[in-house]
């Protein structure tokens, strides 16, 4: 697999939003480690696997089952915000001040567990690492409601959080970034005028989060930081 392709759509203000959290872009582009976003006029928030072999690959999710429309650079699953794209991109490095050193993983929402297992793990091929309940919620109704599940696609992690009462089959929901240094990062972003809430522990064991409130961002935005072994 190559690098996934976050394409966000939006003007002038996102893309200084970005600006402000990732450093300079190519072309509305930034390329990091493990992921590219991309700030465009699409008309939709999506993100694509990277391919090795567009053809091959096109075929297979064909005989899986999932219908596929061309847009640039790539494909779309039809009314899904996911698709592939064979377009090769070298990983780089975000160089803004807020110190961010890849995505950590993308958020997606689904109206029902099984259809999210089988669009990422059994159609998209990732590799299905977890399910769960939501941590620290008692309510056994609520814990049974909501289930978060985990897929992996090489550097990248997939989280989709399956509740029924969304409004969309599959919905592309927001990106968690990875910090070495969450206070730095936090402290400079605040100086850039983004609402950032306060540090508090990750619902994941060994990390802290925080919030970055942002409508400009296109979608929820979380800083994340893991102590030394807590990533996997």
């Amino acid at each position: 697999m190559g690098l996934a392709d976050v394409v966000l759509t939006g003007g002038d203000d996102v893309l200084d939003a970005y600006r402000k959290l990732l450093g300079p872009s190519v072309d509305g582009t930034w390329s990091l480690p493990n992921a590219r976003l991309r700030v465009t006029a699409a008309p939709q928030n999506l993100v694509l696997v990277g391919v090795d072999d567009a053809a091959s690959t096109t075929r297979l999710l064909t005989r899986r089952g999932l219908e596929l429309d061309a847009i640039p650079d790539g494909l779309r699953a039809r009314d899904l915000p996911v698709g592939i794209t064979s377009s090769s991109v070298a990983p780089g490095s975000a160089g803004g001040d807020a110190g961010i050193v890849a995505v950590d993983h993308l958020v997606f929402f689904a109206a029902d567990r099984d259809h999210a297992v089988a669009l990422f793990g059994a159609t998209l091929g990732m590799d299905f690492r977890l399910a769960q309940s939501i941590p620290g919620v008692t309510d056994p109704e609520q814990a049974a409601a909501v289930t978060q599940l985990f897929f992996r696609d090489g550097e990248l992690i997939i989280e989709v959080v399956a509740k029924s009462d969304v409004p969309e089959k599959i919905s592309f929901w927001g990106i968690a970034w990875r910090t070495e240094d969450l206070e730095l990062s936090a402290q400079a972003l605040r100086d850039n005028g983004f609402d950032v809430s306060e540090i508090r522990a990750g619902r994941k064991p060994g990390t802290r989060v925080c919030t970055v409130r942002d409508r400009t961002l296109a979608v929820a935005t979380l800083l994340i930081e893991h102590s030394r072994g807590a990533r996997t």
